[in-house]
């Protein structure tokens, strides 16, 4: 099923970031990370809205990830959940609080997002220039 995408290639990869980086790196690193998926992917991270949770750890692995299979599962289904919770409601949603500036709105749409807490809340809030 292909997914409509309404989402900013900013806002994904700013989001991305922030996942990788409460895994143990910092965004830098985590910056590098994402950016070395985008290359694979062609510059087009909305690619990933309709990759598989196989075809997603196949490519974390090509781009680097190499931290265990344990830790790869962790990351391809917090990845798969973010895209899974990134509908195109949501996707609206959050364009517009950050259109806004607002974190409290941008906290309220993406907490019940599996795996997105606190810490990649402000990730994303400081990599979007989002005064809280």
């Amino acid at each position: 099923m292909v997914i409509s995408m309404k989402i900013d290639q900013s806002i994904l990869f700013d989001l991305l970031t922030s996942i990788f980086a409460v895994a143990g790196w910092d965004i830098p690193r985590s910056s590098t990370f994402v950016a070395e998926i985008n290359r694979l992917e062609n510059s087009q991270l909305q690619n990933l809205f309709n990759k598989s949770d196989d075809a997603i750890a196949k490519l974390l692995i090509t781009a680097g990830f190499n931290r265990g299979q344990k830790v790869l599962g962790i990351m391809t289904e917090r990845l798969h959940a973010l895209l899974r919770g990134l509908n195109e409601d949501v996707q609206i949603k959050l364009s517009l609080a950050i259109q806004r500036g607002d974190s409290k709105e941008i906290s309220e749409i993406l907490l019940p997002i599996n795996g997105i807490g606190p810490k990649v809340i402000d990730n994303f809030s400081s990599l979007q220039k989002i005064v809280k």
